[in-house]
C-alpha cells in the first residue's frame, strides 16, 4: 500500500470546520500526527460532501465552499453549484431560502483503498435552517459513494454516487422467516378475531407528531438517524440490535404513524393477505409482520381497500395535483425503480407530517426512513428526486437523484367503520 502525500488535505477550510467537528481527530492533531491512509481518504471525501452542501446558501453565498487544489487535484472549483440551482429554483418558485447549512456524518464509513484508487462510501446528514419560521429547520440524511483516482502524489475526485437504499420488498424478506409452510391446524385466515362494528376516528395531529419526532438526527453520542425499538422486532430478533443499513424501513415506519394515529392492526396468520395488518401474526411465528406493514405497494392496497383510506389521482408531479392537497397523516407513495424509471408497482412511502405557507401556496411537508427526511417540503422532495445527478466535472448542473416518478397520493379518512 502506497504512502499518502496529502496531508495538507486534513487541513480543513472554515466552512467545514463543524463538519467534522464530531469526529476524533483534529485541525491540529492533524497537522502534527500522521493519520492512516483511510481516514486521510475518508475526510477528503466529508470534505467534498460538506462543500458541496454550502450549495444551498444559493450562489454568491457559498463563501468558501470549495477543495482548494492542494487537497484534491482535479476537484472542480465550483462544486457547490449543482446544490446551488435546486436553492435558487427553490427561491423563486416557493419562496424558501436556506439561511444556515451544517453538515455532519454518522459514523462507520466504508473505505476501500489501493496504491492508485480509493471509495467512500458514507452516509452525511444535512441539517437546514429556512427563512420561513413557521417552516423552521428541515434534515436530510443521504448515503454517497465517492471514487477516487491517484496521480502524482493527489487524488482526484472521479464519480460521486448516490446508494440507493435496499426494496421494501427485499427487506421484508429478511425479516424473521416463518418457521413452517403451514400451520399444525390450518386456521381459516379471516384477518383477525370477529368483532362488533365500531367507528375509528383518526388523530392527524398525533400522527404527524410521530412522524416528525421519529425521523430526526440524534446528535448523542454522534449523528445517528432515529429508531423506535418499540418495532425493533419487525426486522430482528428481540436480543439483536444491529444497525438498520441493509433494510428499508419506510413502511415500517409509515403503519408506525398509522397506529399512532388510532389505527388498530388487524391480527392474522398470513403474510401475504392484504386484509392482515399487523407487525406480529399469530402465526406462523412471534413477530413476524404482514407485507401489509412492511412493503410499500401492499400498504397501499391496505389502505385503499380496506376503506380506511381514499386512492387521488396518481400521476407524475406536473400530471397530479392531488399531491398538494394531502393533509398530516396521509401517506405519499412513489413508483421509481427499477432504474430510477416507475415500473408500475409502488417502491417507497413518504409520511405527510405538516404543511407550511410562503408566498401565499400552502404545501405540505413530508418525513421518512430509508433515507431519513425529517420535515422536507414537497417541492424540495420533488427536486432532489427528479434533478439529474451532479456531474464532477465540470461540477455544474442539478443534484439529484435523476428519478423520474409516478406518485400515489393516498388521503386517510378522518374515521371510518371498523
Amino acid at each position: 500500500m502506497g504512502t499518502l502525500t496529502v496531508c495538507a488535505a486534513i487541513a480543513l477550510s472554515a466552512v467545514a470546520t463543524s463538519t467534522v467537528a464530531a469526529q476524533p481527530t483534529t485541525d491540529a492533531d492533524a497537522m502534527t500526527t500522521p493519520l492512516p491512509p483511510e481516514r486521510q481518504v475518508e475526510l477528503l471525501a466529508q470534505q467534498y460532501l460538506a462543500d458541496r452542501d454550502q450549495g444551498w446558501l444559493g450562489p454568491g453565498e457559498q463563501g468558501a465552499a470549495r477543495l482548494p487544489a492542494h487537497r484534491v487535484a482535479a476537484q472542480p472549483a465550483n462544486v457547490s453549484s449543482s446544490i446551488a440551482q435546486i436553492a435558487t429554483e427553490l427561491a423563486d418558485e416557493r419562496g424558501l431560502r436556506a439561511s444556515d447549512v451544517k453538515t455532519d456524518f454518522v459514523p462507520g464509513a466504508e473505505v476501500e483503498i489501493h496504491p492508485d484508487r480509493a471509495s467512500v462510501t458514507t452516509t452525511s446528514v444535512t441539517n437546514l435552517t429556512w427563512n420561513d419560521d413557521e417552516l423552521g429547520s428541515s434534515m436530510l440524511s443521504d448515503r454517497y459513494r465517492i471514487d477516487f483516482s491517484r496521480s502524482r502524489g493527489q487524488w482526484h475526485v472521479e464519480k460521486v454516487s448516490y446508494v440507493d437504499p435496499p426494496s421494501t420488498e427485499e427487506s421484508a424478506q429478511q425479516s424473521r422467516p416463518a418457521e413452517n409452510s403451514e400451520p399444525a391446524e390450518s386456521p381459516a385466515d379471516a384477518g383477525g378475531p370477529p368483532h362488533q362494528l365500531r367507528t375509528v376516528s383518526y388523530d392527524r395531529d398525533a400522527a404527524a407528531a410521530y412522524a416528525q419526532t421519529w425521523s430526526i438526527i440524534d446528535y448523542s453520542p454522534g449523528p445517528t438517524p432515529r429508531y423506535n425499538h418499540d418495532y425493533h422486532h419487525v426486522w430482528f430478533d428481540e436480543d439483536e440490535y444491529p444497525a438498520y443499513d441493509n433494510v428499508n424501513d419506510c413502511t415500517n415506519f409509515a403503519s408506525q404513524m398509522l397506529v399512532a394515529g388510532g389505527w388498530p392492526k388487524v391480527d392474522g396468520y398470513w403474510p401475504g393477505n392484504v386484509e392482515n395488518w399487523t407487525d406480529a401474526l399469530s402465526w406462523p411465528s412471534p413477530y413476524r409482520a404482514s407485507e401489509t406493514w412492511t412493503i410499500a405497494y401492499m400498504l397501499w392496497r391496505f389502505m385503499t381497500e380496506s376503506g380506511r383510506a381514499e386512492a387521488w389521482k396518481s400521476g407524475s408531479p406536473a400530471e397530479t395535483d392531488a399531491i398538494w392537497d394531502l393533509q398530516p397523516g396521509d401517506v405519499l407513495f412513489a413508483d421509481w425503480d427499477p432504474d430510477k424509471k416507475p415500473d408500475g408497482k409502488i417502491d417507497h412511502a413518504m409520511l405527510i407530517s405538516g404543511t407550511f405557507t410562503e408566498m401565499g401556496f400552502t404545501e405540505p411537508v413530508y418525513s421518512q426512513h430509508t433515507p431519513h427526511r425529517h420535515n422536507i417540503p414537497l417541492s424540495l422532495g420533488i427536486k432532489m428526486a427528479t434533478a439529474e445527478p451532479p456531474p464532477v466535472d465540470p461540477g455544474t448542473g442539478m443534484g439529484g437523484q435523476g428519478r423520474e416518478v409516478h406518485f400515489y397520493p393516498v388521503h386517510v379518512k378522518d374515521s371510518f367503520e371498523e
